[in-house]
């Protein structure tokens, strides 16, 4: 399992961007993954708790998975956040098979953004592919 993480400083925002590859065998049960990301920055500092569980029914192929985003710092000041969940798979990088965008504007202290699906992946090719570990970003854009 492969993880890169990476925080940008804009002008006009943060933007953060995770890379998980995660390995076939680890679908044998629910994979579960916390991120805890603080974005430090003059102008508007943020941290925040990433939660996402990722499953996947190997005889169907299908994949589901729930994401939420917390803010957890104690300032005041309200912020807006815009996420991306998109799956792909490690062999196939020329497309995603799911991609979603959420958001939430306003956001204070304890304020969440979440998402799910249970049926986001669900590709033929997917069941037959020898390799099945999938790429996992999870993009966030803080302004």
């Amino acid at each position: 399992m492969q993880e890169i993480a990476d925080i940008v400083h804009t002008s006009n925002g943060h933007k953060v961007h995770y890379l998980l590859s995660v390995d076939d065998r680890a679908f044998e049960n629910p994979f579960i993954k916390f991120l805890d990301l603080k974005i430090e920055c003059r102008k508007f500092p943020t941290s925040w708790e990433c939660f996402f569980i990722l499953e996947r029914k190997k005889r169907t192929g299908t994949v589901s998975y729930a994401i939420t985003m917390k803010r957890t710092c104690g300032t005041y000041s309200s912020i807006n956040a815009t996420a991306s969940f998109d799956i792909q798979n490690n062999t196939l990088r020329n497309g995603f098979f799911h991609q979603k965008h959420f958001g939430r504007k306003g956001m204070l202290t304890n304020h969440e953004i979440r998402d799910s699906n249970e049926n986001a992946v669900y590709c033929e090719e997917m069941i037959n592919l020898y390799d099945n570990d999938l790429l996992v970003h999870v993009n966030m854009f803080v302004y």
